[in-house]
């Protein structure tokens, strides 16, 4: 009778216990990949961010990289970075069924991949084993090496400037790990990759491009919408269907295969990324919206282009002129507009072909005005003028008051 109950509890999983068998996996062969969540401090703010973590199996070999979120690109980016780490691929990598790799699990192992997910492995030639269903512990190394990192990398909570700043120090550590010994050898990390790296595949000649393509429409304002945010393109694109590639931490616009524009992305929402320069073409016609145009207000420009602004707003075509200067900005840098605008204000030069002229100088040697040099070696001639009598005026002075 208890036998039977005994049979009857393990049925309903009560006495279920997890068998686990010892494995060992050769060099080159496998590597395992998994995501990862943590808090970090990003310019005093705390905020979620994700984490890439991709673990060798034979010689725990660890790459970890944190990104904003866990879609396509950044899938396709981190694998990229990750065997640009190593200098090599491995031949096999585990996954769980996550829905930027899998389209639909079929029966048994087989599984219908994401095109874009195919397409990183035929880049790099590896090949995909997915774990069954809500079996992640299948994939026991990067779980814990997900741990590790929570554990080991984000306590207490880093506090940054930037993601890039983050993933240069976790790749610092990354390296730093391969001191480590690996369970049950005599070896560090880093000399047992010495051995399997020979066993990896090659890397290709050429990185993959990390990214996938929408197609968006601008409107009327040159703007785009991608994910609740407003990106600008330039005003001869206004209103004209486009092709947007999406990558982990940045947006390329084309139209018909050329590159329009490229902006950051914004993780926010409902958010106005808008570049000024899109709308001075627009300006240069319709210059009286300068004051009030919300691309000029957002950028905040340097103090000097307002001071040159107000020295111009008052005069014919003044508004004109602040856009020609603005346009300066696509022939020369703008740290050196900005520094001849300066100058220009020092001297009281409020027009634009002023500021250009000192642009030429400042850059162009044929603009360059020569000091005027008068030493006795100098091919202008040296003429003596007579210093003039005015003897001969005071006596016509003197003449003219006698008459009188």
């Amino acid at each position: 009778m208890n036998q039977l109950f005994a049979v009857m509890l393990e049925s309903y999983g009560f006495l279920h216990q997890k068998r686990l068998f010892p494995l060992e996996f050769p060099p080159g062969k496998f590597a395992q990949f998994d995501w990862g969540e943590v808090d970090i401090i990003l310019l005093g703010k705390q905020i979620t961010v994700q984490v890439f973590c991709l673990r060798c199996t034979y010689s725990r070999k660890i790459f970890v990289k944190t990104f904003f979120h866990q879609k396509m690109e950044a899938l396709l980016q981190g694998h990229a970075d990750a065997f640009e780490f190593f200098g090599a691929v491995p031949q096999t990598i585990t996954y769980d069924n996550l829905k930027t790799a899998v389209k639909k699990i079929l029966e048994g192992k087989n599984r219908e991949e994401q095109e874009r997910f195919t397409q990183l492995r035929a880049h790099y030639l590896f090949e995909s084993h997915f774990c069954q269903p809500a079996k992640g512990n299948q994939k026991g190394q990067v779980e814990n090496l997900v741990k590790y990192t929570k554990q080991q990398f984000f306590t207490p909570m880093p506090s940054v400037s930037s993601l890039d700043e983050l993933n240069q120090w976790l790749i610092e550590k990354c390296m730093a790990y391969e001191n480590q010994k690996v369970p049950r050898s005599s070896m560090t990390v880093g000399e047992a990759f010495l051995q399997e790296k020979d066993q990896m595949l090659p890397l290709p000649s050429r990185s993959l491009e990390c990214y996938r393509e929408v197609s968006l429409k601008s409107n009327s304002l040159s703007m785009i919408t991608f994910e609740h945010n407003a990106y600008s393109v330039p005003v001869s694109h206004a209103s004209t269907e486009l092709s947007c590639r999406v990558y982990a931490d940045d947006l390329a616009i084309y139209h018909k295969g050329e590159l329009v524009t490229t902006h950051k992305r914004c993780f926010e929402k409902g958010k106005e990324i808008l570049n000024y320069d899109h709308y001075l073409d627009l300006l240069l016609i319709r210059p009286g919206a300068v004051p009030y145009a919300r691309p000029l207000r957002q950028a905040h420009l340097p103090l000097i282009y307002q001071q040159f602004l107000d020295k111009c707003k008052h005069r014919p075509n003044g508004m004109k002129e602040f856009v020609r200067v603005l346009l300066l900005q696509r022939e020369f840098n703008s740290s050196l507009v900005e520094e001849t605008l300066r100058e220009c204000c020092e001297k009281g030069l409020f027009q634009y072909d002023a500021v250009r002229q000192m642009l030429y100088q400042r850059t162009l040697p044929e603009h360059r005005i020569p000091r005027l040099s008068l030493a006795k070696t100098t091919h202008v001639p040296m003429i003596q003028v007579q210093a003039p009598n005015l003897k001969q005026y005071n006596d016509l002075l003197h003449k003219r008051s006698v008459v009188h």
